[in-house]
């Protein structure tokens, strides 16, 4: 093949996608076809191409030190992908995305990759300089990730990520906001302080150079500004719930009284504000799966739910009369 048939096969992966083929971090000089039109590698993928899950053993022992494979390729009547496999030294990248196929939604599939891609490149992007190891995988369903901070922080988890929206500033947003510490960000302001020699308070002027300093800025500022003040609510102060396990008859009297006023509490709460019970309700429901449809039945959810309880499993369903 010559390099008429490698700049074919750019453009078609940058039309696929609509990504530009500089965003892969692949150069093309770099690569040789692998024994097909729609599939390029390095020389190391020539003579071993990770085309099926084997590769995510590779990409996690770190078989191989530099390693490129890009474009498409499968066999049978559902199996096939687009690949974006690079491995080096701290990164390790096997992407086996689900693309074409007999019983695939191909538009479908290409909305998902576009998107995956995207987000990818730009959480790597944003993240590269703060990450010291990561092992990146997505294959066919199947999600791994592992990734090592140079600040000692380390992040893993081990799901598809494929079809999530967000899903990198979901797993492991907190490593971008701990690269907001590390941003410069420069502020003057004025603080009151007093002179050493004499006593007199003085006006000093600082420059804060970091996200924390110039929050202590701010609080520096407010301190010094009573109408600020007066206007930011009052920290609310934590008091963390003691559990106490009761070993005498008499903490355990002390223990079932505050159990028990605690229950009388809430029912009164519940009678002065039905509403409120109806959004908990809801809110409970809606995290074990319920759909919007589900709450007009909400009573006879709830009742369901009580009698599996006492491990009694019924049916309480309603009657409708035949017109």
């Amino acid at each position: 093949m010559d390099n008429m048939d490698l700049d074919n096969f750019i453009k078609k992966v940058e039309n696929t996608f609509s990504i530009p083929f500089e965003k892969y971090g692949i150069s093309p000089e770099s690569l040789i076809p692998i024994g097909r039109s729609d599939l390029y590698g390095s020389k190391s993928a020539a003579k071993d191409s990770l085309l099926t899950q084997g590769g995510i053993m590779a990409a996690k022992e770190k078989t191989y030190k530099d390693y490129r494979l890009i474009g498409f390729w499968g066999h049978g009547t559902n199996s096939y992908a687009f690949y974006y496999v690079k491995f080096n030294e701290n990164c390790n990248i096997f992407f086996r995305l689900s693309y074409g196929g007999i019983y695939s939604d191909i538009n479908e599939q290409k909305e998902n990759i576009t998107r995956f891609l995207n987000e990818f490149f730009e959480f790597e992007a944003n993240n590269k300089s703060n990450i010291k190891k990561a092992i990146y995988i997505e294959s066919m369903g199947f999600g791994y990730y592992k990734i090592e901070t140079k600040d000692g922080r380390d992040y893993k988890s081990e799901k598809s990520l494929l079809r999530s929206h967000d899903a990198f500033d979901t797993e492991f947003g907190d490593i971008s906001n701990a690269n907001d510490n590390n941003n410069v960000v420069h502020i003057e302001n004025t603080v009151k302080e007093a002179d050493p020699n004499t006593g007199s308070i003085m006006n000093k002027s600082k420059t804060g150079s970091t996200v924390g300093e110039l929050q202590q800025a701010i609080r520096n500022i407010m301190s010094t500004s009573p109408g600020i003040k007066e206007k930011m609510p009052e920290k609310k102060k934590h008091n963390p719930k003691v559990t106490i396990i009761p070993t005498t008859l008499e903490q355990r009297a002390i223990l079932d009284k505050q159990e028990k006023e605690e229950q009388e509490k809430k029912k009164k709460e519940e009678q002065e504000n039905p509403i409120g019970l109806k959004q908990r309700l809801l809110n409970q429901y809606r995290k074990k799966g319920y759909s919007e449809e589900d709450f007009i039945l909400l009573p006879q959810i709830v009742r369901e739910d009580k009698s599996r309880g006492k491990g009694l499993i019924q049916r309480h369903e309603v009657k409708r009369s035949e017109t």
